[in-house]
């Protein structure tokens, strides 16, 4: 299997198969440039280089490889892993070594700055969340300097401990690009406290179906924006993206789940943007929990893709956030006989400590990676990848486009219009609000690092 791609003048290409079928690979590319730029000859102008370069050529490139530098990155084939090279990495931490002593950053050099954290943020995906106060200062700018204040210190510390960590561990591939969901799950934030369920997405699975609820403390009710309540500092989007962020966290203490997708399922399109976007221009409770969100994930190593469900097929995830009335037992017992599976209901307790950081975090206080990045002490492996237990091509999209990708576009309500109404009571009945995934088209070999191994030139 082979694939190229065209950046500005970089011929990036991929390949799968026997050392005879990459030799040809690699004469067919060659030929094709040859064939587009002809080679140099007595009236060209003595600048005039080569196409393709023989200098380069000498130097590694054309050559297949497992472990290449590819647009600034290390790709290694074989571990499935994405990782800077030393320069760049020794580059990151001069840039953090020379803003710790600093107040005042020229503009001009701001901007040069965020671009080189912005380009490590590709592939590092608990570095998306970490923006929000580094954008912020340049919104606070006079005409020639920004301001590090201390959430702009703070926002620096957490980015040098990603860069760091990043030189003990590579981001997995698997981490940054969507595979099929091993589990899914819808969630929900009322008034009173959020809640939501999870269910198993693929054959095999050891997951079961499981829900869990946690309280908001007073407090912080008391600040949510109402017509009641116009003052108040902390949205219900706020409150969602919460329950978004705590419906991870009781999956990740259950379950392994690395380098595997999971998808939870929100009915609020805010917070399942900002899902998707990893961070906002903002110093409030959304900066937060987007730091509490990145900092999980690049920690537990999964890789998040929140879906949108309209609100009246929720029906799940609201029981779990709003009958408090009824106690743990009872709520076991209503969803069992509501929402029977094959397998009975548990149900699980939002950890403390997550808890304590969620609330924190809709405070607008900072709180400690410690209490986040705990190490579960007994977690399940769900089995093997394969594909869903349901069928995902249906496709939710009104305007006629299959397997559209949230990551790169906005949310409308209008995508669902077409989508039935009735509760979702089970996982088939979910699987309509999924982004449908298709596998890629694959010849023999069969793809994968435990087959053949994938070289790139």
């Amino acid at each position: 299997m082979d694939q190229h791609d065209i950046y500005v003048d970089d011929y990036i290409s991929q390949f799968q198969g026997l050392a005879r079928q990459r030799k040809q690979h690699q004469r067919r590319l060659l030929y094709s440039i040859d064939a587009v730029f002809r080679p140099t000859d007595a009236w060209d102008s003595p600048t005039r280089e080569p196409v393709p370069s023989v200098s380069k050529m000498l130097k590694g490139d054309a050559c297949m490889l497992t472990r290449k530098l590819v647009l600034g990155w290390i790709i290694d084939t074989i571990r499935g892993t994405i990782e800077l090279p030393e320069h760049r990495r020794i580059k990151l931490l001069e840039i953090f070594r020379y803003l710790r002593s600093r107040d005042r950053v020229s503009l001009s050099k701001w901007h040069k700055i965020l671009g080189e954290l912005r380009s490590m943020a590709i592939g590092i995906p608990g570095s998306r969340g970490l923006f929000g106060a580094l954008q912020t200062g340049i919104t606070h700018a006079d005409k020639h300097r920004v301001l590090l204040n201390r959430d702009i210190k703070y926002q620096l510390e957490d980015l040098e401990w990603l860069a760091k960590d990043l030189s003990n561990r590579p981001t997995s591939i698997a981490e940054l690009v969507p595979d099929y969901p091993v589990a899914i799950g819808p969630h929900d934030a009322a008034g009173e406290g959020m809640g939501g369920c999870w269910f198993a997405a693929v054959f095999g699975s050891t997951i079961t179906p499981f829900l869990w609820r946690a309280k908001f403390p007073p407090d912080v009710v008391a600040d949510l924006v109402s017509y009641q309540n116009p003052s108040g500092s902390v949205t219900n989007s706020d409150f969602e993206l919460a329950g978004m962020i705590a419906q991870m966290d009781t999956l990740v203490q259950q379950y392994n789940i690395s380098d595997r997708t999971a998808v939870p399922l929100g009915d609020n399109i805010s917070a399942v943007s900002w899902g998707h976007r990893g961070s906002v221009t903002t110093l409030g409770a959304t900066g937060h929990l987007l730091r509490l969100s990145s900092l999980h994930q690049r920690h537990f190593r999964y890789c998040s893709k929140p879906d949108y469900i309209p609100g009246p097929v929720n029906q799940m995830a609201d029981d779990c956030s709003r009958l408090w009335h009824l106690s743990d037992d009872e709520l076991l017992t209503h969803f069992n006989l509501s929402y029977p599976q094959d397998e009975p209901w548990r149900l699980v307790t939002l950890r403390p400590e997550m808890h304590s950081c969620l609330i924190s975090a809709l405070r607008k206080e900072r709180v400690s990676k410690a209490l986040l990045l705990n190490e579960p002490k007994q977690r399940t492996l769900i089995g093997e990848s394969g594909k869903l237990s349901v069928p995902s091509t249906v496709s939710t999209n009104i305007s006629g486009t299959s397997n559209r990708s949230f990551l790169f576009s906005k949310f409308s309500l209008t995508d669902y219009g077409s989508v039935s109404s009735a509760p979702a009571a089970n996982l088939s009945s979910l699987a309509p609000y999924v982004t449908s995934w298709q596998q890629s088209g694959r010849r023999y070999p069969a793809w994968g690092p435990k087959t053949v191994t994938r070289d790139m030139a």
